[in-house]
């Protein structure tokens, strides 16, 4: 006998049967029909006609989906942590076949591999791939060079990123349907060792390519865009036409939930938006709470600070100040630095050797207390007069009439008199400056600088006299002030305001530019994601899943600080609906868990039912390893469907699309980043300089927290899905040297919402509902299934469809499938 769970409401039960009853019932007579007409609401469905572009449209998201998700990489199989083995691979002349398979269709969704590192002027090459796709064309060749993005539509940027924009990790979201064959070869840069790498792709009958779908698409995907509805960043039928605000002015009391929407009817919440002046705040203590009313197996319970970075905070993406800065440095190792006030910013070369300086896009940001940190006698955190670094890793912190240095970021300030130690005048008779100092710099062979008003004092290396003359003299520019002078690998450059000067040498002409420019591309700086993030122009944190409801909705956000919070939200919906049998629900499960000896595997996400997986939001943090940083990041993934290993990983950056633990700082994209990310590097070639290490995080915050959203990578299940990772290198490796590791996460997928759930219920069709999916129980999946049967009324001969022709004998064998067998069915599933 099949049982309702106490939980759920018999009534509600009873009308929704009733209401998808009278609905199958009417279909039989042709009434009813779902179009669109005046006085009638609108019903997404999925297009009948996919291409590649389809499943990239955001406003596709909820639509379920059978497909066969496969993952091939350069995982361990022996369980340790060398994740580019060539042990598993094979050689096709100087190629590592990555991948062959014949006699398959499908696409593929997701390209990742690791930038290469180099640490001399030749290496750091990247290798193609070739992807040969059917048995007659030439391979299409896949190059992640910077120089070739953006030029072979549709690998163009945001689809296709480098190291430098995703952090370390080379990208590819754009679409490659293959029929018939699935052969991917890789150059051998490296005659013992392939790239680390991730494919992921979709096995399906023949598939159709679209990339003029895929390019319109992604030129929607620029970063003014996001926080925008998703029918805006989407290239395909669904339109939020009808969607309206509704503003709600609330006060949550400490310790509790209060409801800032509810509707008893159907629609969509297209967007759910936040003042960030509101709630800033208090991310740490709000979480969004939303629930189903008579359902619960699907629910949203996301706190705020897993999705939302307080624009303050340090580590997290963001772009300098283009105006009156108070110094720019240039650091040994190539560390790109720009002070203002109590502020540091600072982006990162990808090479040791010096060769990307300036070049880089990634900006992240800390305090000026957390990069000067350290012992001794502290230097001023706020307003510095100037800062510098010499060409062995020494500092200079300038205020007023003192200096503070240290020799290295692992040695004690000390401080003094600038009178101490700039005696005399120069050797034409310009007594040195004792105060006032704009601008103090060393060239790559240690040669010193310094700027007071218009004038300049210079001394070579090894030597205690000075020069002196005008900034006229010397540079012939238009300066009324200096904020900035600098040294690199590159060149020379000069900052006044917000205009820049550049040269290579002083025998090369200057070249001028605006900071505004110099600090950021615009067309690929992003500041939030397709679902959610900061939009810079509203000035509000917001999230854009598209969430449909059916039979009500209730959405509240829970205080669980000790503070009021006066809070606002802006929640845009519409009355248009998605066709509930092809759709689910938004459902956000939140995780928890520390690494202990019972606990090994960390489970981000644990799910049953029917469903798909569309993106996860982890938090990582723990003790860092005083020589490798963050290891916690080593963990790899392993993803489960049905039942089912389907995926192995090679870590927890790279799943997230990044690399060398996100090596340039944090980062946004629209499908992939890390909002939160200390600077930290791998061990470094230069182990007896420990500044050459480029790491700054001193203050022990490690955590690190990472998105991503899975679009035409999303991993449909019919019953059962889960998503582990590893704590660390391998499972216990962290704990047994004593670390603390903690992880946090939070799972996205839309569920199919069954009336009710049995999970042990035997059976004997077709005398009840019937076992439709063979796994031996009967429960809601089952009842899904005969649910879309029954939505195709008429006469059938499929057996699993002549199975619930309850009547049969009444129909004379016919196999009829209409209401009446429905009505049967659903008095045989109550018993």
């Amino acid at each position: 006998m099949l049982k309702l769970p106490k939980v759920v409401s018999f009534k509600k039960i009873f009308l929704s049967v009733l209401g998808l009853f009278l609905t199958i019932f009417l279909w039989q007579f042709n009434i009813g029909k779902i179009v669109k007409a005046q006085n009638s609401d609108e019903v997404f469905h999925p297009e009948t006609n996919t291409s590649s572009a389809t499943n990239l449209n955001p406003t596709y998201l909820p639509f379920l989906f059978v497909d066969d998700w496969q993952m091939e990489s350069s995982w361990d199989r022996t369980g340790g942590n060398d994740d580019d083995s060539k042990a598993a691979f094979s050689k096709e002349g100087d190629k590592w076949v990555l991948i062959n398979k014949e006699d398959v269709s499908g696409m593929i969704t997701r390209i990742w591999m690791a930038h290469p590192i180099a640490y001399d002027p030749a290496g750091g090459e990247i290798a193609k791939l070739e992807i040969y796709t059917d048995w007659s064309g030439p391979p299409l060749i896949l190059d992640f060079n910077q120089k070739t993005i953006d030029n072979i539509p549709p690998f163009s940027h945001p689809l296709l990123t480098d190291g430098l924009y995703s952090s370390g990790g080379l990208i590819s979201y754009s679409p490659i349907v293959f029929n018939g064959r699935l052969k991917i070869l890789s150059e051998s840069l490296d005659p013992e060792r392939l790239a680390y790498f991730q494919i992921n792709y979709t096995t399906a009958s023949e598939q159709t390519s679209d990339n003029n779908e895929v390019s319109e698409l992604v030129s929607l995907w620029k970063p003014s865009n996001m926080g925008q509805l998703t029918d805006v960043l989407s290239a395909g039928e669904i339109d939020f036409t009808d969607a309206i605000d509704t503003v709600s002015e609330v006060s949550l009391l400490p310790e509790n939930k209060t409801m800032v929407f509810s509707d008893s009817g159907k629609g969509v919440i297209t967007k759910i938006a936040f003042p960030a002046d509101k709630i800033e705040a208090y991310l740490d203590n709000l979480s969004l709470k939303v629930n189903y009313p008579g359902l619960t197996n699907v629910a949203v319970n996301l706190p705020l600070s897993l999705a939302f970075m307080p624009r303050e905070a340090d580590y997290i993406s963001d772009l300098p100040p283009d105006n009156d800065i108070d110094a720019h440095v240039f650091s040994p190792t190539g560390k790109e630095i720009v002070i203002k006030n109590n502020t540091v910013w600072v982006r990162e070369p990808f090479r040791e050797n010096y060769q990307d300086v300036g070049k880089l896009k990634n900006w992240y940001r800390a305090s000026l207390a957390v990069w000067l940190s350290g012992s001794g006698d502290l230097p001023p955190s706020d307003n510095l007069d100037t800062y510098s670094i010499q060409p062995d890793g020494s500092e200079t912190v300038i205020k007023g009439d003192r200096y503070w240095w240290r020799k290295d970021v692992y040695s004690p300030w000390g401080t003094g008199l600038l009178a101490s130690i700039w005696t005399g005048a120069s050797l034409n008779g310009y007594p040195l400056p004792h105060n006032n100092i704009d601008s103090h710099a060393f060239d790559l062979n240690g040669n010193e600088t310094i700027i007071s008003g218009l004038r300049y004092w210079y001394s070579q290396a090894g030597e205690n006299t000075w020069w002196s003359g005008t900034l006229e003299e010397a540079w012939d520019l238009p300066l009324d002030k200096v904020d900035g002078h600098s040294f690199s690998s590159m060149g020379e450059t000069v900052i006044s305001g917000n205009i820049f000067w550049f040269r290579v040498n002083p025998q090369t002409e200057w070249f001028q530019g605006n900071l505004t420019n110099a600090w950021r591309d615009e067309s690929k700086f992003y500041r939030g994601s397709l679902f959610f993030g900061y939009d810079p122009v509203a000035s509000e944190y917001y999230f854009t899943w598209p969430m449909p409801f059916w039979n009500g909705i209730e959405i509240s956000l829970e205080n669980n600080g000790s503070n009021m919070v006066n809070a606002e939200t802006r929640i845009s919906w519409t009355r248009q609906s998605y066709e509930e049998a092809q759709a689910g629900y938004l459902n956000i499960t939140y995780v928890d868990e520390q690494e202990s000896e019972q606990n090994l595997m960390f489970k981000a996400a644990h799910l049953n039912g029917r469903g798909k997986f569309v993106g996860v939001i982890v938090s990582a943090d723990g003790t860092s390893d005083p020589q490798y940083n963050r290891t916690f990041l080593e963990g790899d993934e392993k993803i489960s469907v049905d039942g089912v290993i389907i995926g192995n990983g090679t870590g927890l950056e790279d799943f997230f699309g990044g690399g060398w633990y996100f090596i340039h700082g944090p980062f946004y994209l629209p499908t992939h980043g890390a909002m939160r990310s200390p600077s930290g590097r791998l061990q470094s070639v230069i182990p007896d300089n420990i500044n050459r290490l480029g790491m700054i995080n001193l203050n022990d915050d490690q955590e690190t927290i990472m998105y991503r959203h899975f679009l035409n990578d999303a991993i449909n299940f019919q019953q059962e899905f889960d998503l582990q990772f590893e704590f660390g290198p391998y499972p216990g490796e962290r704990l047994a040297k004593g670390y603390s590791t903690n992880f946090k996460a939070a799972g996205v997928s839309y569920l199919s919402a069954p009336a009710f759930f049995c999970s042990t219920c035997s059976v004997n069709p077709p005398k009840s509902l019937g076992n439709a999916n063979c796994d031996e129980i009967v429960n809601g999946l089952d009842f899904g299934q005969w649910r879309s049967i029954f939505q195709k009324v008429g006469v059938v001969s499929e057996p699993e469809k002549a199975e619930v022709d309850f009547n049969c004998q009444e129909d004379q064998e016919s196999h009829i499938i209409d209401a009446v067998d429905f009505k049967i069915m659903v008095s045989n599933y109550f018993k």
